[in-house]
């Protein structure tokens, strides 16, 4: 599989929306499902309250998300604000969501993120992101994603 070398290329896989809407189903009865949370915010022209399937991860203690396609519905939304709610099953946390945009420090979570959740490496070798789980290849996709740090809201 080659890697795509701008946004352009990348493709969500025809599977996503409808695995999302089954998670998004089993998190509204309350079962949580490993991996897959629910982050519930606001949209800031509609105000309707709005959830997205977000896969966050840990790295050196830090919550993070990595958007796969950059300039997805969800994440000019949580520019303006950050606040949040993320859900996984009946539990429910607030949060609050900031952009990464320091190279050097995306570089180093998407170097760390095969190691720390190697099922999530599947879906962005679809999307053409990286073509295997070799640290240097996701240092080097930082530039194709977005990625959010995820805070406690206080």
């Amino acid at each position: 599989m080659t890697t795509a070398r701008n946004v352009s290329e990348l493709r969500l896989p025809w599977w996503v929306q409808p695995l999302n809407r089954v998670l998004l189903t089993l998190n509204r009865v309350g079962l949580p499902v490993p991996m897959a949370h629910v982050l519930r915010y606001t949209g800031r022209r509609t105000g309707k309250m709005r959830d997205v399937v977000i896969t966050p991860f840990t790295h050196a203690g830090q919550q993070y998300v990595i958007v796969g396609i950059p300039g997805s519905a969800w994440t000019p939304n949580m520019r303006p604000s950050g606040t949040a709610e993320l859900r996984h099953g009946k539990r429910s946390t607030a949060v609050r969501l900031t952009e990464v945009t320091d190279m050097a420090e995306k570089r180093e979570v998407m170097r760390a993120y095969p190691s720390i959740q190697p099922p999530g490496v599947y879906p962005f070798r679809i999307m053409g992101h990286v073509s295997s789980s070799n640290p240097d290849e996701w240092e080097n996709a930082a530039s194709l994603v977005e990625l959010f740090r995820i805070d406690p809201a206080n």
